[in-house]
Parts: structure tokens; sequence; C-alpha cells
């Protein structure tokens, strides 16, 4: 039963993905051109820098629960050193 709804979700994300696509085209976005705008590149970078930091702060923290290990506080600057 729990696989059902999860294929059920997972294709009613493909089918939001594909409708959110043919809106932006009715709209005349052109994603390809986006993605070239240096801007938008130099934000996606920058967001998915965020995101693996983010990512690799929580998951040092998680171990380090886990294996009680008391290293020192990280501070905001270190986790985000754009930030700085």
């Amino acid at each position: 039963m729990k696989n059902n709804a999860y294929e059920r979700g997972f294709i009613r994300d493909i089918v939001i993905i594909i409708v959110a696509l043919i809106v932006l085209s009715m709209f005349g976005v052109d994603l390809q051109e986006q993605v070239k705008n240096p801007l938008i590149r130099k934000n996606l970078e920058f967001t998915w820098s965020l995101v693996q930091t983010g990512w690799e702060f929580a998951w040092n923290s998680f171990s380090n629960a886990m294996t009680g290990s008391k290293t020192a506080t990280t501070t905001l600057s270190a986790v985000v050193p754009h930030l700085k």
C-alpha cells in the first residue's frame, strides 16, 4: 500500500513539472536562455552552495550528536562563508 502511494506522489510531481513547463512556454519564457543569463546562473550557484553547506552542517551536527562528539560549535559565518 505504501509503495502505491509513493508512486502516485511521484507521478503527480512529474505531471506538475510538465504542466509548469507548458505554462511557462505559454508565457514565452525560454528556460534555456534564462539558464544562460549570467545573473541567474550566479544566483543558482550561490543557492546551490548554500544548500550544500547547510546539508554538510546538518549532517555533521547529526553525526556528532550520534557519536557523542563534543566538537566546538560552528559559527554562522563558518556555515555560510558568503556572509563574512
